[in-house]
C-alpha cells in the first residue's frame, strides 16, 4: 500500500499576526494529518515570533531582516523543507491571510494520487463572501498579453483543469520541482510575479499544472495586495504604482517576468499591450485628485 504524502506548508510573514494565527489555527484542524509547517518571519515588529513560539511549538520559525519580500522569505522556507523533507514529499506555498477548508489537505492528496508529478493550485473564495470564487485558475494569452480566467460554462468548478501558472497562494509542488528548476527568482522578482514566474519554468520543464478546484481555501480579499495603492487616485500614487516593489504594477518587474517568459517573437507587442493596460486600468479605476 502506498504511503499517504506528507506536506510541508512554506508561508513567509510579516507582521499581520493576527492574520497568520487564523491561518496556522486552520491548518491545525486539518483533517488529514501528515504535515509540517514551515514560517520564514521576515523582520515582523508586531512581536510574531514570540507568539509563534508560545501558541504554535510545532511550527518551524526561520528569521529575516525584512528584506526578503515575499520571494526571499519564501526561499528560506524552500531551502529548509529541502533540507529535511524526503524526495517525494510536497510543498505547498502559502500566504497568511488564507485559511483553509478543514479537508484541504485530503482533497490535494486524493488528486496526487492520479497527478503525483503536477502542479496543483487552489480554489481561493472570499472568506466574507464565502461562494464568490475569487481565484478560479488561469491560462495566459501571449497574444493578447492577458490572463484568461476559467469561467463556469466551459468548467463546473469541480475535480482539476489545466492552466500555464499558477499563485503562490496555496499552490502545491513535488520538491522534485525544485530539484529541476531551482528556487523562486529572488534577485529577478522580489515580491510580485515571482510565483507565476515559477510556475511558468515548471510548465516549460514538464511538470504540468491544474487547478484543484475540490481543494478550497478562503482569503481575506481586503489584505490582499498593496494597501498603499489603494483609494483615491493623485500622481504620488500613480508613480507609485508604476515603480514601487511594492505593488503589482511596477512596470520594471512586468517587463523583466514577460522577457523571462514570453515567446521571443511576441514580447514587443505584449509589452506595450501590458504597460498600457496597467496604466489604463490605473485611471479608470481611480479618481483624479491633484497632490
Amino acid at each position: 500500500m502506498k504511503a499517504e504524502p506528507r506536506f510541508w506548508f512554506a508561508i513567509p510573514v510579516h507582521n499581520r499576526i493576527e492574520l497568520t494565527r487564523s491561518c496556522l489555527q486552520s491548518i491545525r484542524k486539518q483533517v488529514y494529518r501528515n504535515f509540517r509547517i514551515v514560517v520564514c518571519d521576515d523582520g515582523s515588529e508586531d512581536g510574531t515570533a514570540g507568539i509563534l513560539a508560545a501558541d504554535f511549538p510545532e511550527v518551524v520559525v526561520l528569521n529575516g531582516d525584512g528584506n526578503l519580500w515575499w520571494t526571499g522569505a519564501t526561499n528560506e522556507c524552500v531551502k529548509y523543507i529541502l533540507e529535511n523533507a524526503a524526495p517525494d514529499d510536497y510543498l505547498i506555498t502559502l500566504n497568511n491571510d488564507l485559511e483553509l477548508a478543514v479537508n484541504y489537505l485530503g482533497m490535494m492528496a486524493k488528486a496526487l494520487e492520479h497527478k503525483p508529478d503536477a502542479v496543483l493550485a487552489s480554489a481561493s473564495y472570499d472568506i466574507a463572501q464565502p461562494d464568490r470564487l475569487v481565484e478560479p485558475g488561469e491560462r495566459m494569452d501571449w497574444v493578447r498579453a492577458k490572463v484568461r480566467k476559467l469561467d463556469p460554462v466551459s468548467y463546473d468548478y469541480s475535480g482539476l483543469a489545466e492552466i500555464t501558472h499558477a499563485p503562490g497562494r496555496g499552490t502545491v509542488f513535488p520538491l522534485r520541482v525544485f530539484s529541476s528548476i531551482g528556487l523562486f527568482d529572488f534577485e529577478g522578482l522580489p515580491q510580485y510575479a515571482a510565483d507565476y514566474d515559477f510556475t511558468h519554468r515548471a510548465r516549460r520543464a514538464g511538470f504540468r499544472v491544474y487547478m484543484n478546484y475540490d481543494a478550497k481555501l478562503y482569503s481575506h480579499v481586503d489584505h490582499t495586495g498593496s494597501s498603499a495603492f489603494k483609494g483615491g487616485w493623485s500622481l504620488n500614487k500613480f508613480y507609485g504604482y508604476l515603480t514601487s516593489i511594492k505593488s503589482p504594477g511596477c512596470l520594471k518587474y512586468r517587463w523583466r517576468f514577460a522577457r523571462k517568459n514570453c515567446p521571443r517573437l511576441l514580447l514587443p507587442s505584449y509589452i506595450v499591450l501590458d504597460t498600457a493596460r496597467v496604466l489604463i486600468s490605473y485611471l479608470l479605476k481611480r479618481r483624479w485628485r491633484m497632490c
